[in-house]
């Protein structure tokens, strides 16, 4: 089933570099006419077809698919057709070299060499598993970059959330700026009264052109990594709703782990490892060779029927041959030889390989029950943040009915309002932070994160 998945999923992610120019097209040229709303699932297929890593992984996939289907060249070895034409004389001896046609040969032959091993089979699953290997790889490699796509995609959005704090901010500053000035010019207010105001306001102003600038710079990152020129009227879609995910990693980690991207290359590895000590082994050779040939000849060097040609008396013959070889190969079991070396080497390679298998289960292990533990402890910060939220809302609230009624002085009305942006944007940082554990752990369960969702009401 992972096979048959995984090579879908290939097959589709080469339909998508394939339309890639007609998703771009389409979605570029109406771009002058109005705004243009991009959503999470198209800037995953543009990121994916826009890959280069992806690219070449698909390049290696073609081609451990084409030694996979070719597996008839490690029996059929060998075709061999050639023609021949050749001359002799003495040198040296008799009358010296001359150039006689009747010493004139011309042959043709052809030959078909067979052989079977009695490790084909295991060289035939290597390169099976080699091709199922570069599935894995390319498989690995796409969530990756759709993992990275959308972490990037919530994190433009909050970017764009914080920038709607900053208009906030610049709103209820030049708020209370007019209501100062106004103040201030019936003498109700003093002069520095109004300058930390006016001061306030271009504070404000600021902070929202700084933060417009790295919007646009970080968007324009983002959309490059799609294969889209920045455009200021192009929008991200939704909102990141962030829902509580509290698990227990043991039950996880006895249900996902050797469903892992890593721990089935792994595997694989071991396999390929394992196949090639066999080969390596006890490997006879059973080889089967027929050959023809066929030629011509002077009178008397050959038997056969005359014919003329090259202005003299020839004889034409031909010759049908064929030959079976077992080869039993004991150079694998004398101490010393390069063979014996190459299996010990090849035990070797299979125990190392399951060493590196404990490793990569036991990082996995630790991996999701550091993750599940981070989520937890990063809830708790959404928890505080939304309450910091909540207080200095109130605060603000409060200070400003206090400065109306001139119990609060300018200065600790704007402290409150800088308070509450502050909060504002600690709360957007820990939501964000929260969704990228949420990623990482789903991505560690090799799952989605509406699988990882969907757990807790199991």
């Amino acid at each position: 089933m992972m096979k048959e998945s995984l090579f879908s999923r290939y097959r589709r992610g080469i339909f998508t570099h394939l339309c890639m120019a007609a998703l771009v097209f389409c979605w570029i040229a109406p771009l002058g006419a109005a705004p243009r709303t991009l959503s999470l699932e198209e800037a995953m297929e543009m990121a994916v077809a826009q890959s280069l890593s992806l690219q070449k992984a698909g390049i290696d996939i073609a081609a451990a698919e084409f030694a996979a289907k070719s597996t008839w060249s490690e029996i059929l070895s060998v075709v061999n057709p050639s023609l021949a034409l050749s001359y002799g004389d003495n040198l040296f001896s008799g009358d010296g070299f001359q150039f006689d046609k009747a010493n004139g040969r011309f042959g043709i032959q052809a030959g078909v060499a067979i052989s079977f091993n009695t490790g084909l089979p295991q060289t035939l699953r290597i390169m099976s598993l080699a091709y199922q290997s570069q599935l894995l790889t390319y498989e690995n490699a796409r969530r990756m970059v759709e993992r990275e796509v959308t972490r990037t995609f919530y994190s433009r959005i909050a970017d764009r959330n914080t920038l709607a704090n900053r208009e906030r901010a610049l709103e209820l500053a030049e708020k209370q700026y007019e209501r100062n000035r106004v103040s201030f010019e019936y003498g109700m207010v003093s002069r520095l009264e109004y300058l930390r105001s006016q001061l306030g306001v271009e504070t404000a102003r600021l902070n929202l052109s700084q933060q417009e600038a790295s919007y646009a710079a970080n968007m324009r990152s983002f959309l490059s990594t799609l294969g889209l020129e920045y455009d200021p009227e192009i929008s991200l879609a939704g909102e990141l709703k962030l829902v509580k995910v509290d698990l227990n990693p043991e039950p996880l980690i006895q249900k996902y782990l050797f469903q892992r991207l890593d721990i089935l290359m792994q595997q694989q590895v071991i396999q390929r490892a394992e196949l090639s000590v066999k080969q390596q082994t006890f490997s006879p050779w059973l080889s089967a060779s027929v050959q023809y040939q066929a030629g011509t000849g002077p009178a008397g060097n050959q038997t056969g029927v005359s014919a003329t040609a090259w202005g003299a008396d020839i004889q034409f013959a031909d010759r049908l041959s064929a030959s079976v070889t077992l080869t039993i190969p004991i150079n694998n079991w004398i101490p010393g030889t390069s063979a014996n070396r190459g299996l010990r080497t090849a035990n070797d390679t299979v125990e190392k390989a399951r060493l590196d298998m404990q490793t990569v289960e036991n990082n996995a292990r630790n991996e999701i029950r550091s993750l599940t533990d981070n989520l937890r402890n990063s809830w708790f910060s959404i928890e505080i943040a939304r309450l910091q939220v909540e207080i200095a809302e109130q605060t603000y609230a409060l200070s400003e009915e206090g400065f109306q009624q001139g119990v609060v002085e300018t200065l600790a009305l704007e402290e409150n309002r800088n308070s509450l942006s502050n909060a504002q944007d600690q709360l957007l940082s820990a939501e964000h932070t929260y969704y990228s554990l949420m990623l990482e752990l789903a991505s560690a369960l090799n799952i989605s994160i509406q699988d990882l969702i969907s757990i807790q009401g199991d």
